[in-house]
């Protein structure tokens, strides 16, 4: 309300992917790298956030909701300093850094999102169901990453990711791969609901 601060989206749209349902509804998804808190008197104060956003444009501008990003042990938020309403729940703390090459796709409707986790240099993907997103892992590689370059697609009714993989290698050299994740039901929920198959493998990455 207007005797607490609010946070807003702040630099947001890097990253940037949108899909259009067949009712014509926009969803977009991207990074937010920065918001800002503005408090009763007007005063602004910026923040690193690093997160995954999600929004459905209204015809002026982009709904931006938090997806992944916020760290789930935050500390309660006091409602009579903070909107605990507005963006990001009324929470600065800046958790994992995710949301890069975000790729959105459309299920029934519903968005779904894969993209790349920095923090833990992996592929995540995230998808609404009945308003609420469920988020996890599709795949985190030991001494290397996955997910860089995410492009999401659905093949008949099931998710497919397409994206970077880089890995260790023989003779010194990394291996790097155009890996596909194949996810075994409409609606994946951990690692174990996906199938894994590279496409090209360079043996001799430097």
């Amino acid at each position: 309300g207007d005797t607490c601060s609010t946070i807003l989206p702040g630099l947001v749209g890097a990253y940037a992917s949108a899909a259009v349902d067949t009712d014509g509804s926009i969803w977009v998804a991207a990074y937010e790298d920065m918001g800002y808190e503005v408090d009763p008197e007007g005063t602004e104060t910026q923040y690193l956030f690093g997160d995954l956003v999600v929004g459905k444009w209204d015809g002026t501008k982009v709904d931006w909701q938090v997806v992944d990003g916020i760290p789930p042990d935050a500390e309660e938020v006091d409602p009579f300093l903070y909107d605990i309403t507005a963006f990001r729940y009324g929470i600065t703390e800046s958790g994992d850094d995710v949301g890069l090459w975000t790729s959105i796709a459309l299920d029934a409707g519903a968005p779904r999102v894969a993209y790349f986790d920095v923090k833990n240099r992996a592929l995540k993907f995230t998808a609404a169901n009945a308003g609420q997103w469920q988020t996890h892992t599709v795949e985190q590689v030991t001494d290397g990453e996955a997910g860089r370059y995410a492009k999401l697609l659905y093949v008949d009714g099931k998710p497919v990711i397409a994206y970077m993989v880089v890995r260790p290698g023989a003779d010194g050299f990394a291996e790097s791969a155009v890996r596909i994740a194949a996810g075994n039901t409409a609606s994946p929920a951990s690692e174990s609901d996906w199938t894994y198959a590279d496409a090209v493998v360079g043996a001799q990455t430097p």
